[in-house]
């Protein structure tokens, strides 16, 4: 609160001294730094160095409506001043879908509302102070205090499609250092229908590069966040990006959105911990030096088309040592082999199961507990040896008929 008593003074000060043409700004940022002077500072407010992005005004029949886009909702009746969550009031729909001078009808939570979007500007406020204005056909941009129009190319949008986002945007400052409109402003309606898309089917977002396609899809995690902040909760999700400069842009959206607490991180370190935990024999050193050709062989989509044979021959191995090993619970053995559908180890942990049930008592018959202790063993073993990744990728990259196979497979690529 005491930034926003010292901003409001220093507002006071350059109204008193200003230029007739700077003044309708000047009064404009007054008004929402007193309104948000007069709230008690245990009320969550919006941050008074850029409490709102996007502002819009609509006519439903002879009302009017003035709204304003931010991360946090504050309203303010007797003020007349309303700025709304844009990820939580669906009332943000119609800034996103509708254009200035459009008529709209949405159904919201109280009934459809039908209207006309009188007005829609994208505002970027620096520090608490107004220095740039979009309108639909013009940018407006404040330079040493001196109001000048922007040209026209150097408005950003994040347009859809391949070729279309400005490139080189970078969050917070543009070109020449001068700041550019909040990111979520920029989103258009193809965009932010993606954003309201059913959470219960999966999301696929195709687009060529600096189409937005990253914008769009942290955006969905907090729509998501808000929409169920218990399912949905920003340390149970993580993004996954190819690149390392992807992870600092990512994380610093995110953190504009509120969604700090999500892990980011690239394929590469994600792919390494998932495979040092489910594979116990994954080498802890990584290789830096891997030869490209090797690399992209080993990520091709062909060599999907082997690993059935490299399966059906470790399958084959399995049964061959159970055979010998459980030569006494032959039955148990070929039901293992006989079930096709469930995974090696779901087979093992049945047959472990179904062993345990014949356990003798180790009194009355000691040559057949230690029989079974022998049986128990080998089936444990078995359990081990499926977690041996090492023995599978000398089976499979020593194998020449399986690296032509893959060849083969690949068409020529």
């Amino acid at each position: 609160m005491e930034q926003v008593h010292g901003r409001l003074r220093e507002l006071r000060d350059e109204a008193a001294r200003a230029a007739e043409s700077d003044l309708p700004s000047l009064l404009e940022q007054l008004h929402t730094h007193q309104a948000l002077a007069g709230w008690s500072s245990d009320t969550a407010l919006p941050d008074p160095r850029s409490p709102y992005f996007a502002r819009m005004r609509l006519r439903e029949g002879g009302r009017v409506k003035e709204i304003l886009l931010g991360y946090r909702t504050f309203i303010d009746a007797d003020s007349g001043i309303t700025i709304i969550d844009w990820r939580h009031a669906p009332v943000s729909r119609i800034f996103y879908t509708y254009g200035e001078g459009e008529d709209y009808e949405e159904e919201f939570p109280g009934g459809v509302t039908e209207g006309v979007v009188e007005l829609r500007r994208v505002l970027t406020i620096d520090g608490g102070d107004l220095v740039r204005v979009q309108t639909p056909e013009r940018c407006f941009a404040r330079d040493n205090g001196e109001w000048m129009e922007d040209e026209p190319e150097r408005a950003p949008t994040l347009e859809g499609g391949q070729g279309q986002a400005v490139r080189g945007l970078v969050l917070g400052t543009g070109h020449g250092g001068k700041r550019v409109p909040d990111v979520s402003a920029l989103l258009d309606r193809e965009q932010y229908a993606l954003l309201e898309a059913d959470d219960r089917v999966p999301l696929l977002v195709l687009g060529g590069a600096g189409s937005g396609k990253t914008t769009v899809a942290l955006h969905r995690l907090a729509q998501l966040a808000y929409r169920d902040k218990e399912r949905y909760r920003p340390t149970r999700m993580i993004v996954v990006v190819p690149a390392v400069g992807l992870v600092r842009l990512s994380k610093r959206l995110l953190e504009g959105l509120g969604m700090k607490a999500v892990r980011v991180t690239t394929f590469d370190d994600w792919i390494k911990t998932q495979a040092r935990m489910l594979l116990r024999a994954v080498p802890k050193r990584v290789c830096e030096t891997t030869p490209p050709r090797v690399s992209r062989f080993k990520r091709h989509p062909a060599l999907l088309t082997v690993l059935p044979e490299v399966h059906r021959r470790r399958e084959a191995e399995v049964v061959g040592r159970l055979r010998r090993r459980l030569s006494d619970h032959r039955d148990l053995v070929e039901a293992f082999a006989g079930d096709k559908k469930k995974p090696l180890l779901a087979r093992l942990e049945t047959l472990e199961k179904n062993l345990a049930a014949r356990r003798p008592n180790p009194i009355l018959h000691p040559e057949a507990a230690q029989a079974f202790r022998d049986a128990r063993e080998a089936v444990t073993e078995e359990k081990e040896l499926l977690f041996d990744a090492s023995a599978d990728r000398i089976e499979l990259f020593s194998d020449r008929a399986l690296l032509d196979e893959v060849v083969l497979a690949s068409n020529g690529s």
